[in-house]
C-alpha cells in the first residue's frame, strides 16, 4: 500500500509573529507539513535548496533577500515548486516582475489567511 507523500511547505517572513500565525493554520491543512520556518530570505533560499519544499509561503519584504528575489533564485533549481508571495504590499509589488521571478501567486495578507488556505489548497491541486 502506498503512503501519501505530504505536501512540504516552506514559509519565510521576517515577523515573528506572523509566521506563528501561518504556521499554526498551514499545519491543519490535510496531508501538509512544515518543513522549514525562515526569517529572512536568505535564510529561506538555503532552507529550500536544502530541503527541496513543495510550496513556498514569502514575505516580500524581508533582510538580506527579498521574497521576489528569493522565488527567482529557487525557481531556478526547483522549477516546480509552487510560490505564494504573502504581503502587505500586493499593490507595489510588481506583478509582472513577480510572475517572471516565477511567482505562482500574489495574496495580500489584508485577504486573512483563510485566503491563503485556500491559495495553498489551490497549489496543491494544480499539481
Amino acid at each position: 500500500m502506498n503512503e501519501i507523500k505530504p505536501i512540504r511547505v516552506l514559509i519565510a517572513d521576517d515577523n515573528a509573529s506572523m509566521r506563528k500565525v501561518i504556521r499554526t493554520f498551514v499545519e491543519d491543512i490535510s496531508n501538509v507539513e512544515i518543513c522549514a520556518v525562515a526569517r529572512d530570505g536568505a535564510e529561506a533560499l538555503e532552507s529550500a535548496r536544502t530541503l527541496k519544499p513543495d510550496v513556498l509561503i514569502l514575505d516580500v519584504a524581508m533582510p538580506r533577500l527579498n521574497g521576489v528575489e528569493v522565488a527567482s533564485l529557487i525557481k531556478k533549481s526547483l522549477p516546480r515548486a509552487k510560490v505564494i508571495l504573502f504581503t502587505m504590499y500586493e499593490d507595489s509589488v510588481g506583478k509582472t516582475l513577480a510572475k517572471s521571478a516565477g511567482v505562482d501567486v500574489i495574496l495580500a495578507k489584508t485577504r486573512g489567511i483563510s485566503a491563503l488556505t485556500e491559495k495553498i489548497n489551490a497549489v496543491i491541486e494544480e499539481g
